[in-house]
């Protein structure tokens, strides 16, 4: 902590910045709110609620630290775990103001994710479907941070990414067709192969949680004649319908992506 913001926080509290030589906020003594302590780590801590000793939250900084992982591991406060094979990543203690960060540093995919969950608690984030403990970064590079809000992990950077996930076609659909998650937007690719594949009927079935709350249609690109669309399921029918005439061979999904939660 550098000399100028510690005046500046003086200045904005219009009181002392206590300094402790212990790491920690204060223990002991009768704090008022807005108190500020910097303890022996560098690490800032603010009086939430007046009392002996009060109640403290540590102050948007410090910073993560970054630290290299192979093998599953429970994350301290504070740790950016870099991940560099397909681990489990679990959070802190739930308590608040700890923080901690995950990223995927290897070339992972939906086969091979890292999986971050919460020790207790739920995650919180765009995207992420209510009492949800556990996400994928499923794509090199994919990462995520978290501070807790006493109870819950509250997402504050990144997104989850599930990576590109094969899906099962169904009613005699032939092809190859892939969706992703990233953060609330799903996104699609592949194709499909007519025939046998029926126009008005569904080719793959998606959770609700993963459907936008109405209907959506999507012009698809395809190699023959004739009109084709994609009618995209919504959260009370999971069903994901193509409709088409003329006579394509293959139909494109790659111009579909929406967003959902």
């Amino acid at each position: 902590m550098d000399a100028e913001t510690l005046y500046l926080l003086t200045k904005s509290q219009g009181q002392p910045v206590t300094i402790l030589f212990t790491s920690g906020p204060p223990t002991t003594g009768t704090w008022f709110p807005g108190a500020l302590a910097l303890d022996s780590t560098d690490v800032l801590w603010i009086c939430s609620a007046g009392g002996s000793p009060g109640t403290w939250v540590p102050a948007s900084s410090p910073w993560l630290t970054p630290v290299s992982r192979s093998a599953n591991t429970a994350a301290t406060n504070g740790q950016y775990i870099e991940a560099t094979a397909s681990i489990t990543v679990q959070s802190p203690a739930a308590v608040s103001g700890n923080r901690f960060a995950a990223i995927a540093d290897y070339a992972a995919s939906n086969a091979s994710p890292v999986t971050v969950t919460a020790a207790s608690g739920y995650l919180i984030g765009p995207g992420i479907p209510a009492s949800t403990s556990s996400i994928l970064l499923g794509a090199q590079g994919a990462n995520v941070s978290f501070v807790c809000d006493g109870t819950n992990w509250v997402q504050t950077q990144g997104a989850q990414d599930t990576g590109w996930v094969t899906l099962t076609l169904i009613n005699s659909w032939i092809g190859n067709v892939f969706y992703r998650i990233v953060g609330n937007r799903v996104m699609f690719s592949g194709y499909l192969s007519l025939p046998p594949g029926t126009s008005g009927t569904a080719i793959f079935d998606l959770p609700a949680a993963q459907s936008p709350f109405e209907y959506m249609y999507f012009p698809l690109a395809n190699d023959g004649t004739g009109n084709c669309y994609a009618r995209t399921p919504q959260a009370v029918d999971t069903s994901f319908i193509v409709e088409y005439t003329g006579s394509p061979s293959h139909l494109f999904l790659d111009v579909v992506s929406y967003t959902v939660g």
